[in-house]
């Protein structure tokens, strides 16, 4: 269908029989003996195959985003064709099933009011053929008949696609769900390991650091008394404190060092699961953000790319890269979808604009008509002032 980005088993199928009810319709009719002018059956010729070549334009998955863009035309198109297919041919109806195969199309590439519009209009041409062709009642009720035809295509169409949106939208929705799990149960594990880190310093440090003055006071002492024996004892309790004061000092260091947030395994995470959409992340194994808040504006405009890239680019692949370098983070994303003509910001956008200049940091947009869309974006480590 036109609203797929990958080749499942059931679209495949869908397509097959199309193509096998388009050769349905076409072979007895062309089997049928020329009842008029020889025009009549080169123009019913050229309409039935240029309605094959438009069923296969919109079916051909790099061709889905100019489908989209300009779906009146190729809808249009197989309009009239299946028309011509009626009012050329040989004499007899057959030609109406083609109008249902564009029905349950309508159903992808227009809103349900415009698509059973687009139905009726296209049925009353169709009556109208009928008319001119035959006797009135017949015409009526076998235009009555396809009317009945189409809208149950349509509406069969409508209520799949529907269907396959909402398992789309559950789809991401617990990708980001996991993805937010993920960084927040990072998030806990770092505020553990600092807070552990805190009382290490704070309680046993300074205790330690006590003790070890102390001592050096009673050493003090005993050697103005002459109490060499005592101050020995007293000397090696004073270095096992100090050694002991440095291994907590190290400790506190490499507690403090390992408490960065996995940001690479919750962009991971993120992506996994997202349906129609290949998407392409490239992002260092080890990257990791100290700060939880920075790491939460990444991910939010990871998960904002691929939303908008999913709902409105009508591409088949996203390439998302997350960079750590010298002077911040850096994000640059990319589809093969059709590009936007005009430079607009919804709300998504407007938002991730704003977390990110919130925290010292830039948005670039880059429209690229009939090229995909693209963006850039960098993030500061440091504090802002």
């Amino acid at each position: 269908m036109p609203s797929a980005r990958s080749a499942l088993p059931v679209e495949v199928l869908s397509q097959v029989a199309g193509y096998i009810t388009w050769l349905a319709v076409g072979v007895p009719m062309a089997l049928e003996p020329a009842q008029g002018p020889a025009w009549l059956s080169v123009l019913w010729g050229g309409c039935f195959v240029g309605f094959g070549a438009l069923f296969a334009l919109i079916n051909a998955p790099r061709l889905d985003p100019w489908v989209h863009r300009v779906h009146l035309l190729p809808l249009s198109l197989m309009t009239l064709c299946s028309l011509g297919v009626i009012g050329f041919g040989p004499g007899y109806w057959l030609g109406g099933i083609l109008l249902i195969i564009v029905a349950s199309y309508a159903a992808h590439l227009l809103s349900l009011p415009h698509a059973a519009l687009w139905v009726l209009g296209q049925t009353v041409a169709m009556g109208a053929l009928f008319l001119a062709t035959g006797e009135t009642v017949p015409a009526l009720v076998q235009a009555a008949l396809y009317l009945g035809f189409q809208s149950f295509a349509l509406f069969t169409s409508h209520a799949a696609l529907s269907e396959a949106r909402a398992r789309e939208a559950l789809a991401r929705v617990n990708a980001e769900l996991r993805a937010t799990q993920a960084l927040l149960s990072e998030s806990s594990r770092v505020a553990e390991r600092l807070r552990i880190a805190r009382e290490l310093h704070d309680l046993i440090g300074h205790h330690l650091t006590a003790l070890s003055l102390n001592l050096e006071v009673a050493s003090f002492v005993l050697e103005a008394q002459g109490e060499s024996k005592a101050l020995a004892h007293v000397r090696t309790s004073q270095s096992l404190a100090k050694g002991l004061l440095g291994d907590v000092r190290e400790v506190v260091s490499e507690v403090r060092a390992g408490s960065s947030l996995d940001l690479a395994g919750a962009l991971r995470t993120l992506i996994q699961g997202i349906p129609d959409l290949r998407i392409h992340l490239d992002v260092p194994e080890d990257l990791s953000v100290d700060d939880p808040q920075r790491a939460q504006v990444v991910l939010r405009c990871v998960q904002e790319v691929v939303t908008n890239t999913v709902r409105h680019a009508g591409a088949r692949n996203l390439w998302v890269r997350v960079a750590r370098t010298e002077r911040g983070l850096t994000l640059s994303a990319r589809d093969d979808g059709g590009g936007a003509h005009a430079l607009g910001r919804g709300n998504g956008l407007t938002g991730m604009g704003e977390r990110l200049e919130g925290l010292g940091g830039r948005l670039e947009l880059h429209p690229n008509p009939g090229r995909g869309f693209s963006l850039e974006a960098w993030l500061p480590l440091g504090l802002t002032g």
